[in-house]
């Protein structure tokens, strides 16, 4: 009975406790792994990747529950998803939908059966109240059709993909790590060549690829294939986003032969 949590709580106030606590009290035996609290505020997209990119590294059976929720109380629906391998609970915004599209959609469920939420309902935090004790229910062999109708679709976000121009592919920063790094929209199969790269980010022309971090040439930015299968651009021992100036959204250029 595995339920991993990814969230944009942080770890400051007690929001994540309590919805571990919600899920406990449903299902005693569940065993609850954190993805991360640390999704940047209302950042739907940059939750979604880092969700899709997860869920490849858990048992079959899981049930991930990931609550980037800034439409709280509002009109927007919250959701039960069941893939091939896994299900995904969570609000109906777009947060669900990469690891859903990536995991195979088999069914989807409209969580309105009140009997498997906290009651009373509180209309801010549906994380503790709605989410986590149907996630726990889910987990304890609930089937998903005792939680609402079923539905035909879900909000899908979709991510920018690089695109080519002459000689080049234009890609951009997904996403900027605790350390630094920064993870680029651009995969293996866009560059189509195993050899050296000429990558142009932050105003610097950066070689490749190293095969580690440790491997970089000191004191210069690097681009390597990093462990989300992406280019990344890194600076051994320090933060490339703030030596090169880099963030979400910044251009990533890379030679093509």
């Amino acid at each position: 009975m595995l339920i991993t949590l990814l969230t944009d709580f942080g770890l400051t106030d007690p929001y994540v406790a309590m919805m571990k606590g919600a899920i406990l009290s449903v299902e005693p035996r569940a065993q609850v792994i954190d993805l991360t609290h640390e999704v940047p505020r209302h950042d739907i997209a940059t939750g979604a990747f880092l969700l899709e990119r997860s869920v490849e590294f858990f048992p079959s059976g899981t049930v991930h529950l990931a609550v980037v929720d800034p439409g709280v109380g509002t009109e927007r629906r919250p959701l039960l998803i069941r893939t091939r391998a896994f299900t995904l609970v969570g609000p109906d915004n777009g947060l669900l939908s990469l690891a859903a599209r990536a995991g195979g959609i088999e069914e989807i469920v409209h969580l309105t059966e009140a009997a498997y939420f906290r009651s009373p309902l509180s209309a801010t935090f549906h994380g503790r109240d709605l989410f986590a004790p149907v996630a726990a229910h889910c987990a304890a062999g609930v089937p998903p059709a005792s939680f609402g109708p079923p539905v035909k679709s879900c909000t899908m976000l979709r991510r920018p993909s690089p695109r080519r121009r002459g000689g080049e592919l234009l890609g951009a920063v997904l996403l900027v790590d605790r350390f630094g790094n920064c993870i680029t929209n651009i995969e293996r199969r866009h560059v189509e060549q195993s050899g050296p790269l000429v990558v142009h980010a932050g105003g610097r022309r950066i070689d490749g690829p190293v095969r580690s971090y440790h491997d970089a040439p000191a004191d210069c930015p690097a681009a390597l294939w990093g462990s989300y299968g992406l280019l990344e651009i890194a600076w051994r021992e320090d933060s490339a986003a703030r030596r090169l100036g880099l963030r979400h959204g910044a251009a990533v250029r890379v030679q093509l032969p």
